[in-house]
């Protein structure tokens, strides 16, 4: 992690670092243990919170966190997680393979779910395998969502959503045996901002104890940032 601190070092402007975490729902002792570290390190993350399987103790928990540390922010995460793609195709909860109506319904009922659960949920939407279609992407202002993240790969048209990619996937790397040398590139190689990508339900105690290290040695370091998605979004989510 020595590296870390030297790429730092070598920047000369700070880059502006987030945490987004994908499947809220699920899990709820390994999500406890996740935001135990962020409280602990005092850094903001974004929930994405799958609504329908989102259960009356688990809001109530993820209110007590937010209370506890109000730079952990909630937002919409698809509805069901719930592939509608045939056999050999991508997963994809809002795919071609749907009607935009049925699509439109899922939407809706999930905004209204997180909103009667939640204390405060922002207008972020990022579909389940960071995959929709992109006539989806682009009515999601319809339902009052600002701001869409995905992994990089959709192109929102001018009249959809402001984009929001997170493209570092933390688990991936680390499964891959690449993840010092893909954080090293990422805090190199990014202009100005960057996100992380976490899935806390496939987190054990090895890659929490990873992550707290990476937490501990760039927190506090002069060139970083540590913001949340509604930083990012600011003027955006003001304006409309």
């Amino acid at each position: 992690m020595q590296r870390l601190i030297d790429v730092l070092d070598q920047r000369t402007q700070p880059v502006r670092l987030f945490f987004r975490d994908d499947d809220a729902g699920w899990q709820q002792g390994r999500l406890d243990g996740l935001l135990g570290l962020f409280l602990e390190y005092e850094t903001p993350v974004d929930l994405a919170v799958i609504p329908a399987v989102l259960t009356t103790e688990g809001a109530a928990d993820l209110n007590a966190w937010q209370a506890r540390h109000p730079r952990i922010g909630f937002h919409q995460h698809g509805y069901a997680h719930l592939n509608h793609e045939p056999a050999g195709a991508r997963k994809c909860e809002f795919g071609p393979s749907r009607p935009i109506d049925r699509q439109c319904a899922d939407i809706a009922m999930g905004s209204d779910r997180l909103q009667a659960m939640l204390q405060n949920v922002d207008p972020i939407f990022t579909p389940p395998w960071n995959r929709c279609h992109p006539e989806t992407v682009n009515i999601l202002p319809r339902f009052g969502f600002t701001v869409f993240s995905d992994d990089g790969k959709a192109k929102p048209k001018g009249d959809g959503p402001a984009h929001v990619p997170v493209a570092f996937d933390w688990e991936r790397q680390r499964n891959e045996g690449k993840l010092g040398e893909a954080l090293a590139y990422l805090l190199a190689a990014s202009e100005f901002s960057a996100g992380i990508m976490l899935h806390h339900a496939t987190m054990d105690a090895d890659a929490l104890m990873g992550l707290a290290e990476f937490l501990s040695i760039v927190r506090w370091h002069a060139r970083v940032e540590f913001v949340s998605m509604r930083d990012l979004m600011e003027p955006v989510l003001c304006t409309n």
